[in-house]
């Protein structure tokens, strides 16, 4: 989980990393509610990128903080990795229904032909915007590189994306709206919004 706290006055913003998986990869309910609550709570956080998901939404609890934080923070959401339509079969929490939720899908490696990855959940109702989340360059260290794929790229992406658009002042339906709005549409793109 990742917040960006957006600083007024240069325009820039920062990364105000937030710890609720381990170095696995493995979280647990309650770290991921604390996590969203601390970031939440922060008056200077305006996006929260929640880069993880389920299928069934038995965790109410962290709905309800995302709805009660509807009025100040944007968050972003991976769409998930299965090639599952999340209007039929929703993810969560990319497929609350909240209006400061946005849903990240991934597009593919072919730079010939704009396509969502093969992996990418998709959702004309449910998933938003798509960016680069394919057989993406990473370094693990100076002299290592190796290649990652999946919808939790995509949404750093567009969290970044989102910090790119911020004025202060916004308010979360002009900040949503500036996101979604800043996106190109693309016609092969029409499994989403």
């Amino acid at each position: 989980m990742i917040s960006n706290r957006l600083e007024a006055q240069s325009g820039s913003y920062e990364i105000l990393p937030v710890k609720a998986f381990d170095a696995n990869g493995n979280g647990n309910y309650f770290d991921i509610l604390c996590g969203f609550k601390y970031a939440a709570n922060k008056g200077d956080v305006n996006i929260i990128n929640m880069s993880f998901g389920w299928y069934h939404n038995e965790y109410e609890l962290l709905e309800r903080f995302v709805d009660e934080a509807s009025d100040k923070v944007m968050v972003t959401a991976s769409a998930g990795n299965d090639a599952i339509n999340n209007d039929m079969v929703p993810h969560y929490p990319s497929s609350y229904e909240s209006e400061n939720v946005v849903a990240s899908a991934a597009l593919g490696a072919e730079t010939v032909q704009v396509s969502l990855a093969w992996f990418s959940n998709l959702g004309q109702q449910s998933v938003d915007l798509a960016a680069p989340g394919e057989h993406l360059p990473f370094l693990l260290d100076p002299n290592q590189q190796i290649y990652v794929s999946g919808t939790s790229y995509s949404n750093a992406l567009i969290s970044a994306g989102a910090a790119a658009v911020y004025v202060p002042g916004m308010t979360l339906p002009q900040h949503r709206s500036a996101t979604i709005n800043s996106a190109q549409y693309h016609p092969n793109l029409s499994a989403i919004q």
